[in-house]
């Protein structure tokens, strides 16, 4: 049964039972299917459609038919558009195309405009975009809203006549004013950009904001953001941005949702990151790549919504596969750093260099640190040098910092210190504060700058005071190793930049409060300290830890952890580390004795000039422990150990001139060396310096320098193997002293 309104005016019909009519309020009356008009037909097949009742395609479709066969060129026109598009029966273009051409035979002037898109877009037919142009002006001198503005469009873009931007003003404007939404953005945007006439911002409103009044959620996008940037002329108001934007998104526009989010994110509107998450979520499940990034952006920190890396990453990889890129460069520092993903510095390299052909400066330094340090790529400096060339010339500050490294210490270019200095400060100057710690370094160096400690001090201090902890650790070096310490003040910035996670100044702390520099000793303090350094799996803090275990100083004696702690070490380069396991092995203590890997791990940590190794080495020699006794060569090692630097060294080769072996007898020589020892703290040297003093060996006898020597011994090295000799000789000069 068919149902229309008794108010002739109104012209609503249904097939739905109802007593008032919804449009106007008048009286529903049945209505035989006879009495229908074509256009009757037509106002049902629309309602159907636009209804989605039922099967409401197929049944418009049927009413469409009824419509042409009723004579209504609106019918026919309607019945090609189902036809073009496959609604409520199978699509057949041509067969639309026909219709369309009916239509505007039989008057219904609109059907020039979907004629001539079919023409346009080679809809049922070949592209013919003169033939397009003639059908929509057609339609357009005979007042069809729509038809001008695609004849607008076309003289706009140049499709089938010349491109005449005045002209296409002039049919939007005709457009826009016949109530056409896109005539109206059309002629907004123009008015907007001054193009195809005097660019005015204040008529460009009006029009964007009567398409928004009309509903068009594209233009209340536009409103929103003339409002919001205060563009067009528009009052700078959130308040009225907000509105608009919502109305837009909550007719699903996207672009709509992120920018309320970004709203929200900015502080433009009260709530913050709370408030815009929401929106960016819902922008980023309906495909915004820009709302994907700033979604994962807070998921990653935590910022307005629980911290979830998991789902930061996930939603990193949709924006950057949509090809964003920024969220290409935060997934590659993902990959590269192990945030929320696996370490995975291939994959890194993959989304640095996507992001730097998008032409991300960020990206292109990290790619070159990439390089640089061959992490995902093969080594290549100067590639790495290139990449901070470009990342320079697109504005990245870090870069120049990068750059100067290398010029610093000739890394993929020629050394030059002079121009490594000026990068520094131009970067400083640009904002990086970490320029300003490796200033210090060439102040503290002489590199590039005349050496002056005080400068390096200054500029360490810039860098501390701007949070960074490689400033903050150089600071408190520099102070507490300047000829007048300022150890408090150099233990105040170690403890900053420790709690703040640098493991140079964790291990500094364990070593000042273990041994109390500046401070109370503390052990178990510096035992925390270390183990902190340790678990970044610093090499010194490892050592200094197997230290404190072998001992048990500010923890329980714990051999096996003491050597998984020097093993650790020892696999990442340390020297130190591998002399201690010699060490270790060669004592027994904690493990099997062992010469042979106590003579490998000395090996090791000679091979990185050890001079305890070094020393180590000579002395399995000597003694013949795990080698064939062999002073000669127990010799070699000393001289190379001595020339490193080892105080025990120059003992033990005094005692070859001393006695002529395999050197020539020379026992001034022999006495400078047991003192040079005894004066850089060894205590076989104390203890040998204080024999000859007794002895009136070498030297006038001596018992006031004999006593003084063996308490030195003494006092330095209460546990050492020459401890017991030293307090023996000492016991029985006191003796004879008595």
């Amino acid at each position: 049964m068919i149902y229309r309104c008794g108010n002739g005016d109104c012209g609503y019909i249904s097939e739905e039972a109802a007593v008032r009519c919804p449009s106007c309020g008048g009286v529903l009356a049945a209505c035989a299917e006879d009495a229908l008009s074509g256009d009757d037909w037509t106002r049902l097949g629309i309602r159907h459609l636009r209804e989605k009742t039922g099967d409401g395609a197929r049944r418009a479709y049927e009413c469409l038919q009824r419509a042409a066969m009723g004579g209504s060129a609106w019918g026919v026109s309607n019945l090609g558009w189902c036809l073009e598009t496959g609604t409520g029966t199978a699509a057949d273009p041509r067969q639309a195309i026909w219709l369309y051409r009916q239509a505007a035979e039989l008057g219904y002037h609109p059907a020039f405009a979907s004629l001539g898109y079919c023409y346009e877009n080679g809809i049922g037919t070949a592209v013919d975009e003169e033939e397009a142009a003639a059908c929509y002006r057609e339609g357009a001198e005979h007042g069809d809203a729509r038809a001008q503005c695609l004849l607008g469009i076309c003289c706009q873009e140049g499709k089938g006549m010349p491109r005449d931007p005045r002209q296409a003003v002039f049919w939007y404007g005709h457009s826009a004013r016949n109530g056409n939404l896109d005539g109206m953005l059309r002629l907004a945007w123009c008015l907007e950009n001054g193009v195809g006439a005097a660019a005015d911002p204040a008529q460009a409103l009006v029009w964007y904001e009567k398409a928004a009044a009309a509903g068009s959620p594209f233009a209340q996008r536009c409103a929103g953001i003339n409002c919001r940037f205060g563009e067009c002329g528009a009052k700078k108001d959130a308040g009225e941005a907000k509105a608009w934007f919502t109305r837009a998104a909550e007719q699903g526009d996207v672009p709509a949702m992120y920018q309320l989010g970004m709203m929200y994110w900015r502080g433009e509107l009260p709530g913050g990151t709370a408030e815009a998450v929401p929106w960016f979520r819902k922008a980023a499940e309906a495909g915004n790549p820009g709302a994907m990034f700033r979604l994962a952006y807070a998921l990653h920190t935590g910022d307005g919504v629980s911290r979830d890396l998991d789902a930061a990453v996930s939603w990193y990889r949709r924006a950057a596969a949509a090809g964003h890129r920024d969220a290409q460069f935060n997934l590659a520092v993902c990959y590269d750093t192990g945030v929320g993903v696996e370490t995975d510095p291939e994959t890194a390299v993959h989304w640095y260099r996507r992001a730097a052909k998008q032409g991300s400066a960020e990206a292109m330094n990290n790619l070159g640190l990439c390089y640089r340090k061959g992490r995902g790529v093969p080594k290549n400096e100067e590639k790495a040098v290139e990449l901070f060339r470009q990342s320079v010339r697109a504005g990245n500050t870090r870069a120049l910092h990068s750059l100067a490294l290398c010029c610093l210490h000739g890394i993929g270019t020629d050394c030059d210190c002079e121009q490594a200095a000026a990068l520094l400060r131009q970067a400083y100057e640009k904002g990086e504060t970490v320029a300003a710690s490796t200033l210090g370094w060439c102040y503290e160096n002489g590199k590039g700058v005349p050496q002056d400690y005080e400068q390096a001090i200054e500029w360490y201090r810039i860098a501390a005071q701007a949070g960074d902890t490689e400033g903050m650790y150089r600071l408190g070096w520099r102070l507490e190793h300047r000829n007048d310490p300022a150890q408090d003040e150099a233990n105040e910035w170690y403890q900053r930049a420790a709690e703040m996670g640098d493991a140079r100044a964790q291990y500094c702390m364990g070593y000042n409060l273990t041994h109390g520099v500046g401070v109370d000793a503390d052990p178990k303090a510096g035992f925390d300290w270390y183990a902190r350094a340790a678990r970044q799996a610093y090499p010194p803090a490892l050592c200094s830890l197997g230290w404190m275990y072998q001992h048990g100083l500010g923890c329980g004696c714990d051999h096996e952890r003491a050597v998984a702690c020097f093993e650790r070490a020892a696999e990442a380069g340390s020297a130190n580390a591998q002399n201690c396991l010699g060490e270790l092995y060669r004592t027994g203590d904690g493990v099997p004795q062992d010469y042979g890997r106590a003579m490998t791990y000395y090996r090791q940590a000679a091979e990185q000039d050890d001079c305890c190794a070094v020393y180590n080495i000579g002395m399995l020699y000597e003694h013949g422990w795990g080698v064939p006794a062999d002073e000669k060569e127990a010799l070699v090692w000393y001289e190379r150990a001595a020339r490193l630097g080892s105080a025990a060294a120059a003992w033990a080769v005094g005692r070859y001139y001393e006695a002529g072996v395999y050197l020539p007898r020379n026992g001034r020589r022999a006495l400078s060396l047991y003192r040079e020892s005894a004066a850089r703290g060894a205590g076989e040297g104390m203890y040998q310096l204080a024999c000859c003093y007794a002895a009136g060996r070498l030297t006038a006898r001596s018992l006031r320098q004999a006593r003084l020597w063996c308490r030195r011994a003494v006092e330095a090295h209460p546990d050492a193997p020459v401890d017991a000799q030293a307090r023996a000789l000492l016991e029985e000069l006191e003796r004879a002293d008595g």
